[in-house]
């Protein structure tokens, strides 16, 4: 968190870039961050369903949150 945090991810609370969060992530943890991002997703979509549609099947995980994102902020 203190990491990403200098680097400005976290700078606005309430709206939190995943791209920048996910490479942060990444050099921090290394291939260890697509397992957090897709438990991630797990956690996102047992709690909010998947109301993205059926498009999500054949996307990333790290995709899939970005469009449940989205979703929210419309």
């Amino acid at each position: 968190m203190w990491h990403m945090n200098n680097r400005g991810v976290f700078s606005d609370p309430n709206k939190v870039d995943v791209n920048t969060f996910y490479s942060n992530l990444k050099e921090l943890v290394g291939p260890g961050a697509e397992m957090i991002i897709e438990e991630t997703w797990e956690h996102l979509q047992k709690h909010f369903g998947t109301k993205a549609g059926g498009d999500l099947i054949r996307s990333s995980p790290l995709e899939r949150i970005q469009k449940i994102m989205e979703i929210g902020e419309a």
